[in-house]
């Protein structure tokens, strides 16, 4: 069991790069933002908020959705490495 937050690695990163290349177009982040919404709605809830606060709302939408599957996709890596 993992019981803190995991720490990424750069190897995480290189594996998410692809998803990101296009993080940049309204119909990515969107299609991002409702995968979140239904995986985690009260990060979602809070992501909105907060963006709706900043000057560049799908800027930092966008930073949010990146740090996330960031730390997922590592968390995900450590559950698997913990298995095995």
């Amino acid at each position: 069991m993992i019981d803190c937050m995991p720490v990424v690695k750069a190897e995480t990163c290189f594996s998410i790069q692809g998803e990101c290349i296009n993080v940049s177009d309204i119909d990515t982040v969107k299609r991002l933002f409702k995968k979140l919404k239904k995986e985690n709605p009260i990060v979602a809830q809070w992501v909105k908020n907060w963006s709706d606060q900043t000057d560049d709302k799908i800027g930092s939408m966008t930073c949010a959705l990146i740090t996330y599957r960031l730390i997922q996709s590592q968390l995900e890596a450590d559950m698997m490495n913990e298995t095995y």
